[in-house]
């Protein structure tokens, strides 16, 4: 008599399949966004570096946009210094609806230096006015220096406050130089005045510090309160 050999085979439902391939593509897809986690670093700490660059991209471009129509202050020896020119009536140049009120002053004998700390952090960006009473205008205060400190710039020398003490000479090889001591560092500093343009630039440690435009043909330091001792 033949034998029937019988093959025992339990049938899995379809619901259980379905919720195994579920539970594999849940598993995966938290897999997957572990490991982008791990790649992208603390979200917070990052939007909070993201948003200190944009805060500090926004302050430079802020107070360059204070003295220029763009983010470049070109500085045209004996002429201009971004928006402000030298021998423009100070009412005109409209300096105090722009920067504010000068944080601080000095002034005597219808002669005047105001000063703007363009912003808190050190170095300090700063804007010094140098102003006198001008017959020109009816006695009005005309501009006739104009100084600028850590702050960049380009000069129509292509010289900017990035440019070595050598670049500075090649360009201005007729600027006479003056060495003296800033009051506030105590740091050495040394003047480069080409008297015959009208620019003048300091520097400390081969660095340029500043720049500044004045008449031309006369020196910058003939001033009655000069910032060069």
């Amino acid at each position: 008599m033949a034998r029937r050999l019988f093959i025992y085979s339990e049938t899995i439902p379809m619901k259980s399949i379905n919720e195994l391939k579920i539970s594999f593509s849940l598993t995966a897809i938290l897999i997957i966004l572990l490991m982008i986690g791990a790649c992208a670093g603390n979200p917070d700490q990052n939007a909070q570096e993201t948003s200190q660059a944009d805060s500090l991209k926004q302050d430079i471009n802020s107070v360059k946009l204070k003295l220029s129509d763009s983010d470049t202050v070109f500085v045209m020896p004996g002429q201009s210094l971004g928006r402000f020119k030298l021998d423009q009536e100070v009412e005109q140049a409209q300096l105090f609806n722009i920067l504010g009120e000068a944080d601080s002053a000095d002034a005597a004998m219808c002669k005047s230096w105001s000063m703007w700390y363009l912003d808190k952090k050190s170095p300090k960006k700063e804007l010094d006015v140098y102003a006198v009473c001008d017959a020109k205008v009816d006695m009005r205060k005309t501009i006739q220096i104009i100084r600028l400190k850590n702050v960049d710039f380009t000069t129509e020398k292509g010289i900017s406050s990035s440019s070595t003490l050598s670049q500075l000479k090649a360009a201005y090889p007729e600027a006479e130089s003056t060495e003296y001591v800033e009051t506030e560092t105590s740091m050495k500093t040394i003047l480069f005045d080409d008297i015959a343009s009208g620019i003048a630039f300091e520097t400390t440690n081969d660095q340029i510090t500043s720049v500044a435009i004045h008449q031309a043909g006369k020196k910058i330091t003939e001033t009655y309160l000069p910032f060069y001792n």
